[in-house]
């Protein structure tokens, strides 16, 4: 993982994700290399900023199925056929509160 930070803010960044058990030590020859996460963060307002886990790099060592390979693609949805008058519903986290 990458950290766009100063030193003391990276160590800070570091304490808390280890406190959460999100960050653990792993072996040197398990590095994913090119295949890392990025961290940022993206302002959200005056008071506060919106920390980015960028994991699109690591999940293409993930295994491909159909599923996985359909979930970003609205094509998805084109062979979804409805009752007349049903109404498709989704459930998702608003993009507005990450960014």
């Amino acid at each position: 993982m990458k950290v766009f930070a100063d030193g003391f803010n990276k160590v800070e960044v570091n304490k808390k994700l280890a406190d959460s058990g999100r960050l653990v030590p792993i072996l040197a020859d398990s590095r994913r290399g090119a295949f890392s996460s990025d961290l940022f963060a993206v302002t959200k307002d005056l008071q506060r900023d919106c920390m980015v886990l960028d994991g699109r790099p690591a999940n293409l060592l993930e295994p491909q199925n159909l599923w996985s390979q359909t979930m970003a693609s609205p094509t998805a949805l084109t062979m979804l056929w409805l009752k007349p008058h049903h109404v498709p519903l989704a459930s998702g986290e608003d993009p507005r509160d990450f960014f």
